[in-house]
């Protein structure tokens, strides 16, 4: 799994690329801020191509998001932070 950020002209608005080595499908995703300074996300959405799999709010020490898509690259887009985002780890599980 590589992750590549999206440069959106924005540190309140992020959009990274979870791109897999290939198609699977996608039970749930972990996300896990650093949160030694604060949690920042206040909100975001996960999508599948232009396809909104997931919308949620804070993420904090750890959001386990519930989806069922199949997939080679997700989108994690950071709608709203308080401040720069900073993901501690980002992991996919499926079948």
């Amino acid at each position: 799994m590589t992750l590549k950020p999206v440069d959106t002209g924005s540190d309140t608005q992020t959009k990274i690329e979870i791109r897999l080595p290939e198609k699977k499908k996608i039970r749930f995703v972990d996300l896990k801020e650093n949160i030694a300074e604060g949690q920042r996300i206040e909100s975001f959405r996960l999508l599948n191509g232009s396809d909104c799999i997931y919308r949620g709010y804070t993420v904090g020490h750890r959001k386990l998001c519930w989806v069922n898509a199949e997939t080679d690259c997700l989108t994690l887009f950071v709608t709203a932070a308080r401040d720069t985002v900073d993901m501690r780890e980002i992991a996919v599980y499926g079948e």
